[in-house]
């Protein structure tokens, strides 16, 4: 596996040599020359700073389990481990990454548990800001301590919490998850082109001409248009995320 930061932490290791890196002023550079300049704990800071711009760098988290071993921080390694594996578990580290997650896991002193559990199931977790993998987790050891769980899907609301892991026990959390609200755009176009009554699902939304799109929660919608001396015109219409439906639609006169 090809890790663009793992030369300077190589080094640090006495496995190999760093190689000269250009850096900017974000996190992830200056904490790339801290870690060549050999100060490690202002190395490990900065990426963990740089992990909140990035939580799915899997570099970044190899690296941080690295310098957490390093440091000795192990309660902190099995979570950058955790979530190097997630993100990658088929990689030529993963070997490494598991071994050196039993031996944190052996040294880890006063260490409970954490299950984490959601309806649905199969929605990320993060702990601490890592990702550490989909629910259901069943009793992932942690050392006892305070932890920030998230549970985060694109289209749930997002949930956070402050689990406490106490030695010897399993701190339990299920989270029935609220479907998140999602929005798209309906534009109607009328013949005649004004004066038309234009209603959803028995609500009026006014008169054609429309001045702007109308923004509307996903799903399907009864659409009539009336107008006095006319047809009344009815159509479903399905609004789906991000997206525009344009209706251009014709009332004939009355016999």
């Amino acid at each position: 596996m090809k890790v663009f930061l793992i030369p300077a932490l190589l080094f640090f290791l006495g496995i190999g040599e760093p190689r000269a890196q250009e850096g900017g002023g974000d996190p992830l550079s200056k904490g790339v020359r801290a870690a060549q300049q050999k100060n490690y704990p202002l190395a490990y800071s900065l990426f963990k700073k740089a992990l909140e711009d990035n939580n799915m760098n899997i570099d970044l988290y190899f690296n941080l389990g690295q310098l957490a071993v390093a440091l000795k921080k192990c309660d902190e390694a099995v979570i950058f481990y955790s979530a190097f594996l997630y993100l990658s578990p088929n990689s030529v580290d993963a070997k490494d990454a598991s071994a050196k997650i039993s031996n944190c896991e052996k040294s880890l002193k006063n260490a409970g548990t954490i299950s984490l559990d959601s309806e649905p199931q199969g929605v990320e977790v993060f702990i601490n800001g890592a990702i550490v993998g989909k629910t259901p987790i069943k009793a992932k050891k942690l050392a006892a301590g305070t932890y920030r769980v998230e549970i985060d899907h694109p289209d749930y609301e997002f949930v956070g919490h402050k689990v406490k892991v106490e030695s010897g026990k399993d701190a339990a959390l299920t989270e029935k998850l609220s479907k998140k609200k999602a929005f798209g755009y309906l534009v109607v176009t009328t013949m005649p082109e004004a004066g038309v009554n234009i209603f959803l699902d028995d609500q009026s939304y006014g008169t054609s001409p429309m001045k702007e799109p109308l923004k509307l929660e996903t799903g399907r919608y009864l659409l009539k248009l009336e107008m006095e001396g006319y047809d009344r015109w009815v159509r479903y219409v399905t609004i789906d995320r991000e997206k525009t439906v344009k209706v251009e639609a014709e009332l004939e006169k009355k016999q």
